[in-house]
């Protein structure tokens, strides 16, 4: 004779009803804290990034305004000082610069990570088409830089005055002259001669410190990479 099934307490299966009991819950909440506490930093660097490639439309835009400039110009290059824009931290200084045809947009002007109240987050190097007789030696036209694809032309810039009278520089050695912030993951934005924009990460911790000019620091990967661009 086959006894029959015995059928399961009242109470287990309340407890099958009831789900997960509180001791199980909290185990659950504890494991995804962990998880989430590992994925955070994750997760900004991954949001900063694409913040950094959104913005990099601005110096794209730009670099390719300094390309049609030159090719309607015969090959000479807008001059770099207060050609491409004019001096001051005004919106006429930009709508009355010579890129200004070219994408007349004020707001690309400035990078949308610039906390400042400049109007300009960008400064062109001072080796190319500048007029000035303060800065170092220059190239006049396109077909005269050697390399464009690893030459500088514009460089995200926290200049106090908000923007560079005479252009954005870089002495030898040991020496920035001018220098660049760390909007973007402790790196920044700048596009080259070829008319393509990259990001550029900073590797020496000195570097998003730098708050003022003519600063020294000996031995920075970070000034010699800029140094090697800087009119190779």
């Amino acid at each position: 004779m086959i006894s029959p099934p015995l059928s399961a307490s009242p109470a287990r299966c309340a407890r099958r009803r009831g789900g997960f009991t509180l001791t199980e819950l909290l185990v659950a909440l504890a494991i995804l804290a962990v998880l989430i506490a590992l994925l955070m930093p994750t997760l900004s660097v991954v949001q900063s990034r694409g913040r950094s490639s959104k913005y990099l439309s601005n110096l794209q835009q730009l670099a390719a305004a300094w390309v049609m400039y030159t090719g309607e110009n015969g090959g000479r290059l807008v001059e770099s000082n207060s050609g491409w824009a004019r001096g001051g931290n005004t919106l006429a200084a930009i709508e009355q610069g010579d890129l200004f045809p070219y994408v007349k947009n004020t707001a690309v002007y400035r990078c949308p990570s610039d906390e400042s109240n400049h109007l300009r987050s960008y400064s062109m190097s001072g080796k190319l088409g500048s007029v000035s007789g303060g800065n170092p030696p220059v190239v006049a036209t396109l077909s005269a830089i050697p390399n464009p694809a690893r030459t500088l032309l514009l460089i995200e810039e926290n200049d106090p005055r908000g923007f560079n009278m005479g252009s954005w520089i870089i002495g030898g050695g040991s020496s920035w002259i001018d220098f660049c912030p760390a909007w973007h993951d402790n790196g920044a934005n700048m596009a080259y001669a070829d008319g393509h924009a990259a990001y550029r990460r900073w590797v020496d911790p000195r570097t998003p410190l730098i708050k003022s000019f003519y600063m020294s620091t000996p031995g920075n990967p970070d000034l010699q990479f800029l140094q090697s661009i800087f009119l190779p």
